[in-house]
Formats: structure tokens, C-alpha cells, sequence
């Protein structure tokens, strides 16, 4: 393979030393190599069909074990033709793509835009991408190419895509003189986009093997951010690129963003403004926003796969690769090699501990821009606010794979808002509407969690005949307490825990297994400094620290053949984790501050408050069995608002008809209301006693709800009468539950 390649080489450099710019007639090696637009001038460049050869056998290189080709290629020869491949850049670099020139004839202005300028673009970066994969097959010897080569390469990408965002964005089309011609070779543009997405790929690959010029990288983060940004197109409009092409570079631009954070931490900031600052252009509906994927088949914003991204990609950049060649001077210290591994580990941990922080300060950084825009710090409500139907959204997904192991950050930027969330539930700036939004905010996460952890109880009860290794340790580490005093033993489970997670990590989820490594590794440490201080000896997690760096380093983790775990094991591993982290260990902060606000003064609050519990109840029902619980929403039965009583009775009536227990930890407070002043909380009461009547065993306490009932059946209210006298037939059985029957027993009744 190698020896075709150097054959391709050596034509094109006798085809090169041959040309004669001069002659009439160019000779059939020009003809075979060069674009014919090119013979005119002294320095010709290769045809589309040349550079496709190129591409293609160095594709082929790359996918065998020969290594890298720069040690089977002389390094003169790469850069020769490195060189070549780069006039056809140098010749498309300043060409105006968005402009067709005025000619005498419409037709030969749009064959000239076509053949002259999107043809020369279309050559050029497909020369890009041979030059990408020749510096590739490199590494990082910079002798085959300069960084004004790379300069050139993005100034045509940038010349194209921007043409794409002309031709995509709805409100721009009619300004594009191109965009009439562009529709005529649509063809030829996806295939252009398509090349372009594949340079893009190689950009993503090189910024994380070398340095990169600022320049470079800024133009790279422009072209990346704008295409995340796209809108998708109506599938009745005429269009140039397709809504998968949109979705394509979307994606790859996701991937060029992460490797700029992830390699250049000065730019993070950069990078987080210019996407934060674009959330302006995204649907606030949940019909429009989400494109992106998930492996269970749901969707979320990219947008918030980005963000996850990003975070994950903070949480992940420590380098533990070299801390191996850590030395010190051993001389005849027994206690030498002991030294070595305690400064070892020392080193290992600085660097999560770094890379913990940058993650936090990331999530932070995206947590507070959304809160900020979406739970203004005025008293004015926030409820017709973009963000505010944004921040709905975004929570909704980090919600949706927070059981995903391939997106830990959703937990960590959901710990983030959790915290915001708090502070404006908690603080006197804000007025009720926008609390309202936060306690909304609050709830959902809550009633999540619950979620989450009754599917778990159930999980673990169902398969707990289940005799298998992996499952028993699952079902173990569910149980141990939470907290920095767990024995080596319960750590080294919970370790075994993470592994079996992290045992079907591909190259897709590296940054998702460093950054759980990360978070993990810190919490070892954070034991060892819980330990007696008075200890002096090595720390008691270095075995488990070690491990975690060779598993950084792999990517990956080795499970015995014998104890492959399944992938409902994996899932159920990954829960379990999940319920020790520290959001899942907020949510009695969470219900308190719930409970706490059915007490504020605003009735509109304690409404909104009681709503949100109710969000909580419907994922568990059994909060309500709570004394905590029963005690707030029994004293709102009671409030002074009927718009509160009512949504009380509401509340609870959805669920304690159906239990028997939880009708009797309630039904006196509700049988006090039904002399109720308002209306429909009479109403709801006396429905809610009916249930209760016809589902309880206890004869004593269906005797007290059929005394209250009895009671208001000279309601003042005509229709509180016609449901108590209907009830009331039902019970007994007289009524064949006609209208006409109940208003003749009524009238008996008057009489």
C-alpha cells in the first residue's frame, strides 16, 4: 500500500518537474494531474480528481499497521506534496463565494459562479483534507506544513460555511443574489458540506494532538457556535442542504467546541459566552428544540449535550499518564519506595483536584447565566420570558439522562441549579412569580429523584433471587450509608461498583468514565483526610487510587470474562451510584423548602407550593404517609384561602381514596371541611368522603363521614344538594341515576 502511494508521489512530482507553462498545448501529464483553470499560471495545482486519489490511499494507510507513513515516506517528499496540495487552498482563499459577478448573460454569470468559485472551494478543500491526513500521518512534526497552511485551510471553510448560514437562515435568504443557483446543484453543495464535515473531523483530531494558533482556534469556535445554531428548515421550503446535513455539522461542530475546551483551558470562558450568548436563538418549544439523539432512542437539546459535554470535558482534563516517572532519591531509605508512592498519589490527587474544580466552575458558569436570564431579580414576573421557557427545557433534559452513565455532568449541573434554585426560593429580592418558577423548577427535580428511587427499590426487589456476583454487590453498596466513614471494604465495593459501569466504555464515553474517575478519586481522598488525624501511616485508599489512574490512562476497565456484567446490571450499578451523589442526597432539603413555603404569605405561593408537592406525589405516593407531610398539608386544608383548601383537597384526594391507611390519617381534618365557606372546596370534600365511605372497612368511621354528610343536606348551595342527595342514593341503592329521580327525592325531601 505504502509502495502505491509513493508511485502517486512520484507521478505528480514528474508531471510537476515537467510542466511548462509556456506551451500551447499542455501534455497529457498536465492534463491527468492539474486543474486545467491552473495551467496558465507558473504553479499548478491538482484536479478534484487527484486529490480524491490522495485522500483515498491515505484513508487506506491510515486503517493499517504500517504506523505512521512520515517513517516510510521521506519527509522532502511530504512537504512537496503538501505544498502542491496547498495552492489549490492559496487559489480559493479569497475568492467571494456569496456574490455571483454581473455578466451580460444571467447564464454564464451562474455557470461561472458554479464552475469558477464553488468549483475552485470544492477543490480546495478537498486538498485540505489530504493535507490534514498527511499532517496526521505525522504526529506532531511540523516539518511538512506551516501554520499559514492551516491559516489558508480554515479561511476556505470559512468562506463556505458561511455561504451555508446565508442560504440556511430563514431570515437572510431573500438577501442571497447565490441562493436561486445554489438550489440548481444542491447535489454538489451536500457533497461539499459532507468534505467539509470530514475537514472539520480533522481539525478535531489536531487540535487535541498540537499547539494551535489563537487565530486559528477562534475562527474554528465562530464557524462552530453558529452551526450549533441552526435552525432546522420547513420540510415544504425549497432548500440547498438538507435538515440531516444541518444535523451533521451541528454535531461535528459539537465535537470541535469540546476539543478546544478540553485542550485550551483560556478559552473556556470564550467558548461558554459565545454558546450562552446564543441561547437567544433556540425554540422555546419542546416540539422544535430537541434533534439530539440519545442511545435509548429519546431526545434532547444539543445544546444541552454540548453543555454536558463541556463539563465533562473540564472534569476529565488531568494528566496522570506521566506521573509514573515521578522519582526521588531512594539512597538506603527502607521507606523509599513507600515515598515514591505516597508522592505518587499526592500527585494523582492535586491533579482531580484541579480538574473537580474547573468542572464545578463550569457548571456554575452555565447555571448562573440561565437563572439569571430566566429568574430576573426583579419583582416582576419572569413567566413570558424565553429563558424562562429555555430553563424548562434544559432541566427537562438533564433530567431525562441523569440514569445515563455516558452523562454524568446532568448531575452535577442539576447540583448547580438546585443551589440557584435555593437561593431565590430562600432570599426577600425576588417576588412571588419568579419563586413560583424556581419552586416549579425545584419540584420537578424532586419528584425525579423519587422517581428514581422507587424504580430502583422495586429493580432490586424483583431480581433479589438473583444469585449472580455482580447483582449481589449492586444490592450491597445500595445499602451502605452515605458519608466520608465507610470501611476500605465498603469503598473497594463501591469502586467495583464504578468499574462494572465503566466495563462497556467505548471511545465515545472516555470523557464521561475520566470525569466519573474525577469525581470518585476525590471522594477517596476526602476518607483519608476524614481519618484520625493521629494515623501517620500510607494512606488506606492508595491501592484504589492507583487502580483509578490505570483505568484513566486505559479509557476503560477489564472485567473477567466470566463476570461480564449485562446491561441491565450496568444501568443498575450506575443507579445505585447515582443515588449516593450529593443531589440525590439533597432532597430532603429540597422537600423542606417545599414544605416551608405552603407557609409564605402570598396565598398564589402556597398554592404553587402545594402543586409542587404534588409533583413529588404523583412519582411516590407514599411522601404523603410523612408526619412532616401531613402536618403542612393538613393545616392547608385549613387555610384561610379557598384557592389554597381547594388545592389541598386536590392534593390528597388523588391518592388516600385509593388507600384505605392514608383515608384515615386524613379524613378528619376533611370531614371539618365540609361546612366550608367556599364552594368548590365543599364540593371536593363531600366527593372525597364518598370515596373514603365506600373503600373503608371501619364502620365507625363511615358512620362520622355519613353523619357529615347527612348534615349539608340542606345545603344553601342547589348543586352541593343535588351531589349530596346523589351520593346519598348511590350509597343506599334507590336511584337508577337519573336526574329526574334525584330532584323527585329532593322535592320529597323539602316537603
Amino acid at each position: 500500500m505504502i509502495s502505491q502511494f509513493s508511485a502517486l508521489l512520484e507521478d505528480i512530482f514528474e508531471a510537476e518537474d515537467a510542466f511548462n507553462p509556456e506551451v500551447e498545448v499542455p501534455s497529457e501529464a498536465s492534463l491527468a494531474f492539474f486543474d486545467r483553470e491552473s495551467l496558465n499560471g507558473e504553479r499548478p495545482w491538482l484536479s478534484r480528481e487527484v486529490h480524491r486519489k490522495l485522500d483515498m490511499q491515505l484513508r487506506r494507510l491510515g486503517k493499517t499497521n504500517l504506523g505512521k507513513m512520515g517513517s516510510r515516506v521521506e519527509t522532502d517528499e511530504l512537504a512537496r506534496i503538501t505544498a502542491i496540495c496547498e495552492r489549490a487552498v492559496k487559489a480559493a482563499e479569497t475568492i467571494e463565494l456569496k456574490d455571483i459577478d454581473d455578466e451580460d448573460d444571467e447564464e454564464d454569470s451562474e455557470r461561472e459562479w458554479i464552475i469558477g468559485k464553488l468549483g475552485r472551494v470544492e477543490n480546495a478543500i478537498l486538498a485540505a483534507n489530504v493535507i490534514m491526513l498527511l499532517i496526521a500521518g505525522r504526529g506532531t512534526d511540523q516539518q511538512i506544513y506551516s501554520e499559514e497552511t492551516l491559516k489558508s485551510i480554515v479561511e476556505v471553510l470559512r468562506i463556505f460555511l458561511d455561504c451555508i448560514f446565508l442560504w440556511v437562515s430563514p431570515a437572510e435568504n431573500t438577501a442571497s443574489d447565490t441562493l436561486s443557483v445554489a438550489r440548481k446543484c444542491s447535489k454538489q453543495i451536500a457533497a461539499l458540506l459532507q468534505n467539509s464535515i470530514t475537514l472539520l473531523s480533522q481539525f478535531e483530531i489536531h487540535i487535541g494532538d498540537t499547539v494551535t494558533q489563537e487565530s486559528i482556534l477562534n475562527v474554528l469556535q465562530f464557524l462552530a457556535v453558529e452551526a450549533i445554531f441552526l435552525e432546522n428548515q420547513a420540510k415544504d421550503k425549497e432548500i440547498v442542504i438538507s435538515n440531516q446535513g444541518i444535523e451533521s455539522l451541528r454535531v461535528i461542530s459539537m465535537g470541535v467546541l469540546r476539543q478546544v475546551f478540553a485542550s485550551y483551558p483560556e478559552q473556556r470562558s470564550f467558548i461558554l459566552d459565545e454558546v450562552l450568548s446564543s441561547l437567544a436563538k433556540l425554540p422555546a418549544t419542546r416540539q422544535h428544540a430537541r434533534h439530539f439523539k440519545l442511545m435509548d432512542g429519546k431526545s434532547i437539546q444539543l445544546v444541552s449535550a454540548l453543555m454536558m459535554r463541556l463539563v465533562q470535558a473540564s472534569g476529565a482534563c488531568f494528566n496522570v499518564r506521566n506521573i509514573d516517572s515521578v522519582q526521588v532519591h531512594m539512597g538506603e531509605d527502607p521507606d523509599a519506595e513507600l515515598s515514591l508512592q505516597e508522592k505518587r498519589v499526592n500527585a494523582y490527587a492535586d491533579e482531580w483536584a484541579n480538574a473537580s474544580k474547573a468542572a464545578n466552575q463550569s457548571a456554575f458558569y452555565i447555571v448562573n447565566y440561565l437563572t439569571s436570564r430566566a429568574l430576573q431579580t426583579s419583582k416582576t414576573a419572569p413567566t413570558d420570558s424565553p429563558f424562562k421557557a429555555l430553563l424548562d427545557i434544559f432541566t427537562e433534559d438533564f433530567l431525562t439522562v441523569l440514569t445515563a452513565p455516558e452523562w454524568p455532568a446532568a448531575e452535577l449541573i442539576l447540583r448547580s441549579l438546585t443551589k440557584n434554585l435555593f437561593t431565590c426560593i430562600d432570599g426577600d429580592a425576588h417576588g412571588a412569580q419568579v419563586k413560583n418558577v424556581a419552586l416549579d423548577a425545584v419540584g420537578q427535580i424532586a419528584a425525579k429523584i423519587k422517581s428514581i428511587r422507587k424504580k430502583l427499590g422495586a429493580q432490586l426487589s424483583t431480581r433479589a433471587e438473583e444469585e449472580t456476583d455482580t447483582f449481589r454487590l449492586i444490592s450491597r453498596v445500595g445499602e451502605y450509608a452515605v458519608g466520608l466513614s465507610l470501611t476500605i471494604a465498603e469503598l473497594s465495593d463501591i469502586q467495583e461498583a464504578y468499574r462494572i459501569v465503566w466495563s462497556k466504555a467505548d471511545e465515545g464515553m472516555r470523557d464521561a468514565l475520566r470525569f466519573q474517575v474525577c469525581s470518585w478519586a476525590n471522594f477517596l481522598v476526602s476518607t483519608d483526610r476524614a481519618e484520625d488525624d493521629e494515623f501517620s501511616g500510607p494512606r488506606r485508599s492508595t491501592p484504589l487510587i492507583e487502580e483509578l489512574a490505570k483505568i484513566a490512562k486505559a479509557g476503560t476497565t477489564q472485567i473477567s470474562s466470566f463476570a461480564i456484567p449485562s446491561d441491565s446490571e450496568v444501568s443498575l450499578a450506575c443507579t445505585v451510584i447515582l443515588t449516593r451523589s450529593p443531589l440525590f442526597q439533597s432532597f430532603d432539603n429540597m422537600l423542606s423548602r417545599i414544605l416551608r413555603s405552603m407557609s409564605e404569605k402570598q396565598p398564589t405561593f402556597r398554592t404553587k407550593a402545594l402543586r409542587t408537592l404534588g409533583q413529588i406525589i404523583v412519582a411516590d405516593p407514599d411522601i404523603l404517609s410523612s408526619t412532616n407531610v401531613q402536618q403542612q398539608v393538613a393545616l392547608r386544608i385549613s387555610d384561610p384561602s379557598p384557592a389554597v383548601r381547594e388545592a389541598a383537597i386536590e392534593l390528597v384526594a388523588k391518592h388516600i381514596a385509593s388507600d384505605p391507611v392514608l383515608g384515615k390519617s386524613y379524613y378528619e381534618v376533611m370531614r371539618g371541611r365540609i361546612t366550608d365557606a367556599g364552594l368548590g372546596v365543599r364540593k371536593r370534600v363531600i366527593k372525597l368522603l364518598k370515596d373514603i365511605y365506600l373503600k373503608s372497612g371501619d364502620r365507625d368511621m363511615q358512620s362520622a363521614i355519613a353523619s357529615s354528610i347527612l348534615s349539608r343536606i340542606a345545603d344553601e348551595e342547589h348543586s352541593v344538594r343535588v351531589c349530596l342527595l346523589w351520593i346519598t342514593l348511590l350509597s343506599i341503592g334507590t336511584c337508577n341515576q337519573d336526574d329526574g329521580g334525584i330532584m323527585v327525592y329532593a322535592s320529597r325531601r323539602r316537603n
